[in-house]
């Protein structure tokens, strides 16, 4: 048998490393398999502890078994990819039709390159598995993102670093937190290949003169690239991944994030236009829980939303969605301060600012006092945190606009046995801020605990005390005790959906439909 016909017919397992490179060896190591999943017929992921994670730091690697093309078959990929080049230049093609394209191609022309190459009789059939696993790897490297894809495809990533030449791409595994993987980009080339693969998806491009670019997936991934003339071991790009269907409040409740009582009393406030500010540290999953608080805003408000990256979807038909611009110098350029400005003059029921900031949380917290709904996310330790940091420049929130704010919620992620998991561990209010030393105090509404074995545990949920639910009041005319049966009558039909686990739709729409 032909050396080729052998490399057809038998997958091999993935390493991104060609062979012959001296990193190729640090791959040949003892492994033990801590997990393993399938991603589809032919790519599986394994989660190993291995000599070279540890090289990389970690004692985890991620591992992505997936076909590599033999020499026969990367001749069809390269027929099939310069046809397609020269049939399609300016291709005006959506991802779905393009792969259909260029399986057509494969069906054409594969069977000739592979008789030639394997020397096969003319009667000698070609196997059909052998087509379907070209046309796999077509869709994975001319259609998909080649070596990212099956990390792309992945639904417990959360996050994906390439970090230059040479260096394994690192993941954010919402099971086992940060691990290399066993994927490299050893040639510039290569790298550069991908890159401009994906810069031309999101309609943006980077430069010498433009080495810093932020952009939006096909499939709705933020990405940031740091082009190789800043990045000294080369383009540097990094990848944040947001499931296709949000997680609504109802998921949140399931995973243990946030307990009924805090839904109720956080959609209280919305369907009332309070504002609430959503802060944690990086990967806390701040913007998943804004994303699922805005649910709990009535459908027959008007919703305007500012993101420097589109990464917020909403329900709401009256929304409107807008994103900040880069320009040359001052020309053209628009920040989140001119569109927070511009969206006073919508008319909206709520603002929802993505990330806050700079200056523009003044503007927003000006809306806030016109009475405006207000919601987005900032990065901060926890409360205390995030009111000093609103004060501090470049924000420069003077003390009476701050005691504004209705709600801050705290969201951390926290390790709980040998998994991450995220949790509100705090919502509290602005009770006062001493003019003087202008020190937050702080009125605690909401409080967890969490133990490294069980998770978390409710230690305090004080409605009764909140000063949010008295301007409701005021503002509405209705006792507190009104609100406040208001909150737990929507807490029980929380916990009630929970245990049904309606999928997305259907939760959305009996979220919406409710009535006291």
């Amino acid at each position: 048998m032909p050396e080729d016909e052998e490399l057809i017919y038998n997958d091999a397992s993935s390493s991104a490393i060609p062979k012959g490179d001296k990193s190729d060896a640090d791959l040949s190591v003892k492994e033990e398999v801590v997990d393993e999943y399938e991603l589809d017929e032919y790519t599986k992921i394994r989660i190993v502890r291995s000599s070279m994670a540890t090289s990389f730091g970690g004692s985890l690697q991620y591992v992505v078994d997936t076909p590599q093309p033999s020499e026969a078959e990367k001749e069809v990929l390269e027929v099939v990819r310069r046809w397609f080049i020269e049939e399609y230049p300016r291709p005006e093609l959506d991802i779905d039709k393009m792969a259909i394209v260029i399986e057509e191609a494969i069906e054409k022309f594969a069977p000739r390159i592979l008789r030639k190459r394997l020397k096969l009789k003319r009667k000698e059939r070609i196997d059909e598995a052998v087509i379907d696993r070209i046309k796999y790897m077509a869709r994975r490297d001319i259609v998909g993102f080649g070596k990212l894809e099956p990390m792309l495809k992945d639904p417990n990533i959360e996050d994906i670093h390439v970090l230059g030449i040479g260096k394994p791409v690192f993941v954010w595994h919402r099971m086992y937190e940060n691990l290399p993987t066993n994927v490299f980009f050893v040639e510039p080339e290569d790298l550069e290949r991908h890159l401009q693969k994906m810069m031309l998806t999101t309609g943006k491009f980077v430069s010498l003169s433009r080495p810093i670019v932020d952009g939006t997936l096909p499939m709705g991934y933020r990405i940031n690239v740091v082009h190789s003339v800043v990045s000294e071991l080369g383009t540097a790009i990094t990848i944040r991944k947001y499931k296709e269907i949000p997680f609504t409040v109802i998921d949140l409740v399931r995973f243990g994030t946030l307990t009924p009582e805090l839904v109720g009393f956080l959609w209280v406030a919305m369907e009332n236009k309070r504002s609430v500010f959503i802060v944690g540290e990086t990967a806390a999953g701040k913007t998943t829980l804004l994303n699922a608080v805005a649910t709990l805003i009535p459908l027959n408000m008007k919703v305007v939303v500012i993101e420097e990256v589109r990464e917020i979807r909403l329900p709401h038909p009256n929304s409107v969605f807008m994103v900040t611009r880069e320009g040359v110098e001052t020309l053209g350029k628009v920040t989140l301060y001119d569109l927070v400005k511009t969206s006073l003059r919508q008319r909206p029921d709520y603002i929802i600012v993505g990330e806050i900031r700079g200056e523009e949380a003044y503007v927003l917290l000006q809306a806030i006092s016109l009475g405006h709904g207000g919601l987005g996310t900032m990065h901060a330790e926890g409360v205390e945190a995030a009111v000093r940091r609103l004060m501090a420049p470049p924000m420069n929130i003077p003390p009476y606009l701050m005691q504004l704010l209705d709600v801050i919620v705290h969201v951390s992620k926290v390790r709980v046995g040998r998994k991450i998991s995220r949790y509100v561990l705090t919502a509290a209010e602005i009770s006062h801020i001493d003019p003087e030393t202008k020190e937050p105090e702080l009125n605690v509404i909401y409080k967890v605990s969490v133990d490294e074995q069980e998770g978390a545990k409710l230690e305090r949920f004080a409605p009764e005390a909140s000063i949010t639910l008295r301007k409701i009041s005021e503002i509405r005319g209705l006792s507190i005790d009104t609100l406040i049966n208001k909150v737990r009558r929507r807490a029980d039909f929380i916990r009630r959906l929970a245990l049904e686990n309606p999928p997305y739709e259907e939760a959305v729409l009996r979220l919406t439909n409710y009535m006291d």
